[in-house]
């Protein structure tokens, strides 16, 4: 994938963006394409109804579902070393595992 191909690149990005006011208040801006993003993930999860089944913030679910791929494909060989890592195709059947599990319980 690009971001795992491009990680020290992220890992440069998220750094500049903790420590460059300029940087983050660019991204936060409401008319910036991750936060476009953002807001068609939230509307898409609204749309389908599952934020009120469950009482989900779709907001919230989107960022923290984001955070927790892009942190798992960017900080991957940090989690695990290199006769440890487990398959793509099994990391994803976790991860979907587990985030499934959480919302199946809210």
């Amino acid at each position: 994938s690009h971001l795992r191909r491009d990680r020290r690149f992220f890992r440069a990005f998220l750094l500049s963006a903790q420590t460059e006011p300029e940087l983050r208040s660019l991204m936060a801006q409401p008319d910036s394409p991750l936060f476009a993003f953002f807001e068609t993930l939230a509307a898409y999860t609204r749309q389908s109804g599952v934020e009120l089944r469950r009482g989900l913030d779709a907001d919230i679910a989107v960022r923290i579902t984001f955070s927790f791929i892009l942190s798992m494909t960017v900080f991957d060989d940090i989690f695990f070393t290199r006769n440890k890592r487990p398959r793509s195709a099994h990391l994803l059947h976790e991860m979907s595992v587990y985030m499934l599990d959480g919302i199946g319980r809210h």
